[in-house]
C-alpha cells in the first residue's frame, strides 16, 4: 500500500468519525432546543420500563429497559433519552461503514453512510425513541454478522464468534420489534435457496446462530404464553382491516409512496454525487452482493407480500429499518462507481446541507405553528408543570408520595415522568395493560385518576366510585403565541386504612 493510498485511508477514516459525530451532536441538540416535553413515546418508554417487565402489551421488552436506564444513567434528565436515539443511529451506521469499507473504495464507503443522513428516519423522526428507531442498530448489525459467515477461514463460516454474534443480535432485534422477523426470513430463505451460500449448514454454525437466537428471546416468549399472545394480539389489531378487498392493493401503494418520501433527499443526493443508476452485470456473480439485495428488497418484498394477503394496513414508520443498506447497494451495483465531477471531498460536506435543511423542517414547525395555527405542538406542552402541580397537591392532601397513576397514555405517561415521585401508571384503568398495579395496591396507597375532558369516563367510574373531584390543572404552553391553556381534569382515590 502507498504512503498516498495510506493517508487518503486515514483522511476518509477521520471523515466517518466526524460525520458520526456531527450527526450524534446535531441530532440530540436540536431535541434539546426546540421539545419542551418529553415526546409520546418517550414518556410511555419510561413509564413502562421502570417496572422491569419481560414483555408489554404493545412491544417486546428491550425498547423500555433501555429508555429506562439512559434515563437514570443521565439523573432523570431528558436529554439522555434523545442520546440514546443518536447512539442507536450511529451504531448502524458503523455496521454500514464496516461493510462499505470492504467492498468500495473509501469515498464511495463514506458516501454510503453519508447519503443516510437524507433518509427522514435517520434524522427527523429520530428524537423520538422507541422500538423503529432501536432498530436502526439492530438490523445493520444482523446484517453485519451475517456477511461476516459468507467468509472463509478464522473470518467466516469456521468462525462460531460470528455466527453466535448473529444469533444474538437477531435475539435482541426480535424483542426489540417483531417486525425484525422479516429481516430474518430474509436471510433465512437466502442462506436456503442461493446455490453458493446454502454451504454453511454444512457447518454446525447455522444452528448456533439459531439456538443462540431462541435463548436470548425465551424468556420473552414464556411471557407470551403466559399472556395469551397479548403483544402480538395488538400488532395484528393496529395492523386490521375492515375495508373493501381494493385496500389490498391501496395499502402496499400508500406504503410505498410513504418510503419513497421518506428517501426522496437521500436519492436527491445519490444523482448529484453519481448521476443516473445503471446496474452492472458483475455485480450480481459476488456472493455477498446477493445477500445485499435480499436485505435490502427481501423485507420490502415480504412486508408488501403480507399486506395483499392478509390485507394489512401498514403504517409508514414500520419502514424506519428497511433502508440502511439501499445506499450501499446502489453505489456497489451502479455500472459507473465513479463520483462525478465534485470533489471526494464533498462528499462529506454533503451532510451539512442536509443536516441544516432538515433540521430547519424539524424546528420551523414547533417554532411558528402556534402562530400559524393556534395549534401548538405535543413538544411544547407543560408536561412537568402539570407532574409537578399533580404531585405537590397530592401531597398536600395525603401526606404520602403518589405511588398510582390512572389515565391515558399522553397524560398519565407525562406525570409518571415528571412527578419526583415517579408513579406507576394504570393505563385507561384497564389492569391487564398494567399488571404491575394491582387493586389492592390502589386501595392500600391511593392513586390519582386524570382525564382531558369535563367528565370522566364511564369505565372509571364503575372501577373507582370513591373517586373525589378536584380542582383543574391548568397547564401552559411553552409559546409566547396567544395559545389557551388546557385544562387536566383529575380526581384522589383516598387510601383505605
Amino acid at each position: 500500500m502507498t504512503g498516498r493510498t495510506t493517508e487518503t485511508k486515514f483522511q476518509v477514516q477521520r471523515a466517518f468519525w466526524a460525520f458520526l459525530i456531527d450527526h450524534v451532536f446535531v441530532w440530540t441538540l436540536l431535541p434539546i432546543l426546540f421539545h419542551h416535553n418529553a415526546p409520546l413515546d418517550v414518556v410511555e418508554d419510561v413509564a413502562w420500563g421502570r417496572e422491569w417487565q419481560l414483555g408489554y402489551y404493545k412491544h417486546p421488552p428491550l425498547t423500555f429497559w433501555l429508555a429506562n436506564l439512559a434515563y437514570l444513567a443521565c439523573g432523570g434528565q431528558l436529554w439522555g433519552i434523545f442520546l440514546l436515539s443518536q447512539l442507536s443511529i450511529a451504531t448502524g451506521l458503523w455496521a454500514v461503514w464496516h461493510i462499505a469499507s470492504e467492498v468500495l473504495d473509501e469515498w464511495r464507503a463514506l458516501a454510503a453512510c453519508v447519503l443516510l443522513e437524507g433518509v427522514i428516519y435517520y434524522n427527523f423522526t429520530s428524537p423520538e425513541f422507541n422500538p423503529n428507531v432501536l432498530e436502526l442498530a439492530f438490523w445493520p448489525l444482523i446484517v453485519l454478522f451475517a456477511w461476516r459467515t459468507l467468509g472463509s477461514g478464522k473470518d467466516g463460516t469456521h468462525s462460531s464468534w460470528n455466527w453466535a454474534g448473529l444469533g444474538v443480535c437477531a435475539g435482541l432485534g426480535l424483542i426489540t420489534k417483531y417486525y425484525t422477523a422479516v429481516l430474518l426470513v430474509s436471510v433465512l430463505v437466502f442462506l436456503i435457496t442461493d446455490r453458493e451460500a446454502r454451504q454453511v449448514w454444512r457447518h454446525s454454525g447455522p444452528y448456533l446462530s439459531l439456538a443462540t437466537a431462541a435463548a436470548v428471546f425465551s424468556p420473552h416468549a414464556w411471557w407470551m404464553l403466559h399472556t395469551k399472545f397479548a403483544s402480538v394480539g395488538y400488532a395484528m389489531g393496529r395492523a386490521a382491516s375492515h375495508g373493501s378487498q381494493l385496500t389490498r392493493l391501496t395499502f402496499p401503494l400508500k406504503f410505498t409512496g410513504a418510503q419513497l418520501l421518506a428517501l426522496f433527499p437521500m436519492l436527491v443526493a445519490f444523482l448529484i454525487l453519481f448521476g443516473w443508476w445503471k446496474p452492472g452485470s458483475a455485480f450480481r456473480a459476488n456472493l455477498k452482493a446477493r445477500l445485499l439485495v435480499a436485505v435490502v428488497l427481501g423485507p420490502f418484498i415480504l412486508t408488501m407480500l403480507l399486506s395483499v394477503i392478509f390485507n394489512w394496513r401498514l403504517l409508514s414508520m414500520w419502514g424506519t429499518p428497511l433502508w440502511s443498506f439501499l445506499p450501499l447497494l446502489l453505489i456497489w451495483s451502479n455500472r459507473k462507481q465513479e463520483l462525478r465531477r465534485c470533489s471526494c471531498r464533498q462528499v462529506t460536506m454533503a451532510a451539512v446541507p442536509l443536516m441544516v435543511l432538515l433540521g430547519v423542517a424539524f424546528a420551523f414547525p414547533l417554532m411558528a405553528g402556534p402562530y400559524l395555527s393556534g395549534k401548538p405542538s405535543k413538544a411544547l406542552f407543560g408536561g412537568e408543570q402539570m407532574g409537578q402541580e399533580i404531585t405537590q397537591r397530592w401531597h398536600q392532601a395525603e401526606g404520602t408520595p403518589l405511588r398510582v397513576v390512572v389515565g391515558d397514555t399522553w397524560i398519565a405517561d407525562n406525570i409518571a415522568f415528571y412527578s419526583p415521585d415517579h408513579p406507576s401508571v394504570l393505563t385507561d384503568g384497564n389492569f391487564s395493560l398494567s399488571p404491575w398495579v394491582s387493586q389492592e395496591e390502589i386501595r392500600t396507597h391511593g392513586a390519582v385518576v386524570v382525564w382531558d375532558g369535563p367528565e370522566p369516563p364511564a369505565t372509571y367510574y364503575q372501577l373507582f366510585s370513591q373517586m373525589e373531584m378536584q380542582e383543574p390543572v391548568r397547564v401552559a404552553w411553552h409559546t409566547h403565541a396567544r395559545v389557551a391553556d388546557t385544562p387536566v381534569y383529575w380526581a384522589i382515590i383516598e387510601p383505605q386504612p
